[in-house]
């Protein structure tokens, strides 16, 4: 199955279930406490298969869908079939785990901090995509009029910003890490065809 299709259908499964069955979601949401006192880092990852509501849900997976497969495009190109997908993984699950260790190191010493969602991972996933392919645009679901994806982007993370304040269990500003972590993971593997697209698209 496509890794992109995967990864939506496990992200339903799991903030579906965790809606109806609110132990479930005490167990597996971001805790920095609970993993503090306890050693319970598999809330780094399980958080971001959850999400606050469907508002939420919905939002992130299509722009996860809309940003993922050019990216999927671009790292085949880059990597081939073999590697693309683990490219890919790195990317999402990366930012995602970094951003949650980030939350973490910032509100272990909070007994009432939680937090949720796959914000980071999908901000990663966008910018990925956006460093790949600098003038891509995206057409969202049911909007026939294509968006530039750098605007999309950055009104993604002024809507993080104004509602970071918002006790929604939403990670918001982990978002940005999301973002840097894609930024310096293709600086680090795709260095040079990451230089030449963006000298291209900017006329250096």
């Amino acid at each position: 199955m496509n890794i992109v299709i995967t990864i939506i259908l496990l992200t339903i499964l799991v903030s579906v279930t965790s809606w109806r069955k609110y132990p479930l979601q005490e167990k597996f949401i971001g805790h920095p406490y609970s993993t503090y006192l306890f050693g319970e880092w598999y809330r780094l990852l399980s958080a971001g298969f959850m999400h606050a509501d469907q508002i939420h849900l919905a939002f992130n997976l299509l722009s996860f869908y809309s940003f993922a497969s050019v990216l999927n495009s671009s790292l085949f190109h880059s990597f081939g079939e073999v590697l693309k997908d683990l490219m890919f993984l790195c990317i999402y699950f990366g930012g995602i785990l970094l951003a949650n260790l980030v939350t973490y190191f910032r509100h272990r010493h909070q007994p009432y901090y939680y937090h949720l969602g796959a914000s980071a991972g999908v901000v990663a996933i966008m910018t990925a995509a956006i460093l790949y392919n600098p003038g891509m645009s995206v057409n969202l679901l049911f909007l026939s009029i294509p968006i530039n994806g750098m605007l999309y982007l950055v009104g993604y993370l002024f809507y993080s910003f104004l509602s970071r304040n918002r006790d929604s269990r939403v990670g918001h500003l982990a978002h940005f890490v999301g973002g840097a972590y894609a930024v310096l993971f293709l600086l680090l593997t795709q260095y040079s065809t990451i230089k030449n697209t963006m000298v291209k698209f900017f006329g250096g």
